[in-house]
């Protein structure tokens, strides 16, 4: 039964807004259910789980059934064929839940599923994802480079070691802007090739021209941010609160992406990798949403005082050398 589009489960009398899955009796004209219900096959009034029905979801009708023979005189055939469809559309509502809890903090099955996740791209098992494991994750997630820009390093093989400092630096800034728990440590780059000997013996003009060619990359000390499990954790709550509808579809994506996850606290896999949109808040957090806003002008600010200071450290530093010329009769 509906109110100006607001739909209500005839059974329990959840409310049933677009983005939770609606099932509307095809004999019935004013019945409504809920998905749990429906799948436990809870009915009420002169309904029977045998009527045609119609699945509802944003506002689409997502799948249709006939009306069918009462279940015992179902072929096992016809019973096993309506089961995946069902649990596509229906039954992970109910397995996942609510993803968050009302005090902003994951739902268990979700914490267990982002440790999943932090597992499978924590390829080096080091205990933190490493800029090109969490930028890989990223772009398994949807994400553009336009979006994330990042990838255009990440998916760049000949970028070069100033571009990977740069996307350090850039990723090091953002996991501070929300912030997100991660540790620092000393990017390391592989040794180039060594120096053919020529007829027994490495000529000094070798090794002046294959310093040429392969120059020392330079070092930036603890500028490799690694986000922890704790900060991949972060960054999912933070923004399922703060802009739930972009997250639910890059998240999907994910999923759907990725081999079946196993569940580390049950060592099976979890029984579907679709996370339906009701699974998420409905609006964004407006308290979340301004405290990312002040936080990333903190960190604009701090950025822009980091830059100035670095520019006069430089400036300081050439007036000493011109002052210690002057003072050796370098200068007239």
């Amino acid at each position: 039964m509906s109110s100006e589009n607001a739909y209500t489960c005839q059974v329990c009398n959840t409310l049933l807004p677009s983005h939770r899955a609606r099932v509307h009796c095809r004999t019935c004209s004013d019945y409504d259910a809920c998905a749990d219900c429906h799948v436990t096959e809870s009915v009420s009034g002169t309904h029977c789980a045998e009527h045609g029905y119609e699945v509802h979801l944003q506002g689409s009708i997502v799948l249709v059934k006939e009306g069918s023979v009462p279940a015992s005189k179902k072929t096992l055939d016809e019973a096993s064929a309506e089961t995946p469809a069902l649990r596509d559309v229906l039954a992970s509502e109910t397995y996942w839940g609510q993803l968050i809890t009302p005090t902003k903090a994951p739902s268990p099955i979700f914490s267990r599923l982002i440790t999943a996740i932090f597992t499978h791209f924590d390829t080096t098992s080091a205990g933190g994802l490493q800029p090109s494991e969490f930028c890989a994750l990223m772009f398994a997630s949807g994400y553009s480079p336009e979006q994330f820009p990042p990838l255009q390093v990440s998916t760049n093989e000949s970028a070069s070691p100033a571009d990977l400092h740069e996307l350090d630096a850039w990723l090091a800034n953002w996991f501070r802007s929300f912030p997100l728990d991660h540790r620092t440590t000393t990017r390391e780059f592989p040794p180039p090739p060594p120096i053919e000997p020529v007829n027994g013996r490495i000529r000094m003009r070798d090794q002046f021209l294959h310093g040429l060619m392969y120059p020392a990359p330079p070092v930036v000390p603890n500028g490799l941010p690694i986000l922890s499990r704790l900060g991949l954790e972060q960054f999912y709550v933070h923004e399922i609160l703060r802009i739930p509808e972009e997250i639910a579809v890059h998240l999907n994506h994910l999923l759907g992406t990725l081999a079946r996850l196993t569940d580390p606290e049950t060592g099976r896999v979890f029984e579907t990798q679709l996370l339906p949109r009701a699974c998420f808040p409905l609006l964004s957090d407006a308290e979340e949403e301004e405290k990312r806003r002040m936080l990333e002008k903190q960190q604009a600010e701090r950025v822009r005082w980091e830059r100035e200071a670095a520019l006069e450290a430089e400036h300081q530093a050439h007036i000493a050398i011109m002052t210690g010329m002057k003072s050796a009769g370098g200068l007239q």
